[in-house]
């Protein structure tokens, strides 16, 4: 058995207000077999798809939401829009 880190990233798109390029969200360390899958679950809050928007002093949604899984052996990361997150489709 090997040792994975999947690493979940957020992007917030299409604010008027300056944004990280993508920001680490969660994260898990994972067993897996060589050549196997495991299902990794992550739960977010509103909170992670929104910002401060010091304009307006509140909290913000943008217009756009993306998540990125990235694996510590993966060659680039996989990106997934929210609505396809919340929809909870599996993806390895």
């Amino acid at each position: 058995m090997g040792d994975e880190t999947v690493q979940l990233y957020v992007q917030l798109r299409g604010t008027s207000v300056a944004q990280p390029v993508r920001a680490l969200s969660g994260f898990q360390r994972v067993a897996v077999a060589p050549g196997g899958t495991k299902k990794v679950t992550f739960a977010l809050g509103a909170e992670a798809f929104a910002f401060w928007n010091e304009q307006t002093n509140s909290m913000s949604n943008p217009p756009e939401s993306l998540c990125g899984l990235a694996r510590t052996r993966a060659a680039a990361p996989k990106q997934y829009s929210k609505s396809q997150i919340s929809k909870g489709s599996s993806r390895d």
